[in-house]
This record gives C-alpha cells, sequence and structure tokens, in this order.
C-alpha cells in the first residue's frame, strides 16, 4: 500500500483533478476516513492522517497501470498546488460588472 507520506494540498482540490482522469471520481469515507475512488473504484485514495494519503487497488497489470496515473496527478497536485488551482466560474453578473467599468475607462486602441 503506497503511502505518500506529505500531501499539504485539499483532499478537494485532489478530487479536482481526479475528475479529469476519472470522470467517474467520487468521493467518500472508507473507514471513517475521507476518501476518492476512481476508475468504477479500482483505485482508493484515502486520506490517512491530515498530511498522509494512503493509495490501495488490486494488483493487476491494468490495474497497476491507472495506479500508476493517480500517483502522478497526487504528485503533480502536491507538488505546485498554486498552479493546479480549482478554476473559478465567472457569472453573468460579474461579467456585466466588467463591461460597464469598460465603458467608463474606454480603451485608447
Amino acid at each position: 500500500k503506497p503511502a505518500i507520506k506529505v500531501f499539504n494540498p485539499p483532499f478537494s482540490l485532489l478530487h479536482h483533478h481526479l475528475t479529469s482522469l476519472s470522470p467517474d471520481a467520487m468521493q467518500c469515507l472508507i473507514n471513517e476516513k475521507p476518501a476518492i475512488k476512481v476508475f468504477d473504484d479500482v483505485v482508493s485514495i484515502i486520506q490517512d492522517k491530515e498530511n498522509n494519503v494512503l493509495v490501495e487497488w488490486s494488483a493487476n497489470s491494468t490495474n497497476d497501470m491507472l495506479a500508476d496515473a493517480v500517483l502522478t496527478v497526487i504528485l503533480q497536485v502536491d507538488t505546485c498546488p498554486p498552479t493546479c488551482s480549482v478554476p473559478v466560474k465567472i457569472e453573468d453578473a460579474d461579467l456585466l460588472e466588467v463591461e460597464k467599468k469598460d465603458e467608463k475607462f474606454p480603451s485608447l486602441v
């Protein structure tokens, strides 16, 4: 059972990026600990302690490949969380506010 011993980003950020890898990624509880299951429950990522995630899967050639992909995402999110932030959805009201500001200060181009 491989464990990433120091994992500082929020667990929700990891879930967000794992949904890009596996759209069926879902958050759940395993043994009363926060977890994410991906690839139809083939790979489980468990937040073992505050700064520790545990990755579990049944070993075979296909599952090992899927687990490698999950580990890659975990390491990417862990090493560069500022560049791996969750995108912010811009609401229509925010766009209208920007347009109003642009009218007040027209471009010089």
